[in-house]
């Protein structure tokens, strides 16, 4: 019998953050998108992830070539919502940074200093 795996997606809406977020929301609201793509091009750590990007981009499980145990500290929040999203979080951990080194090696990315 295979076994059937759901997938729940959670969607936040910012007003249902929590209050001790550090975002200045009213800020936010206030930009016009072109001020909002302005400030994420000028953040250093900004992965250009524009069209092209997309239509190329793809999500590839890599065939286990071995894997390393570790003791990592990841936000609670971003842990929740892995583990939200069903079983399997480790490998999405690992296929989403196995996704941005895969980027950042070919170049598609704007140089982190």
């Amino acid at each position: 019998m295979k076994k059937q795996h759901t997938k729940k997606i959670v969607r936040y809406d910012h007003h249902d953050l929590p209050a001790d977020t550090k975002t200045d929301w009213k800020r936010v609201d206030a930009m016009s998108e072109k001020e909002l793509q302005d400030n994420a091009n000028a953040d250093k750590d900004t992965i250009i992830a524009d069209e092209k990007f997309w239509r190329e981009a793809h999500l590839a499980m890599p065939l286990i070539i071995g894997k390393e145990r570790i003791t990592i500290r990841i936000d609670t929040d971003i842990l929740h919502w892995l583990k939200d999203q069903g079983r399997g979080y480790q490998s999405r951990i690992n296929a989403i940074l196995r996704t941005v080194m895969t980027t950042m090696k070919s170049g598609r990315h704007r140089k982190v200093r």
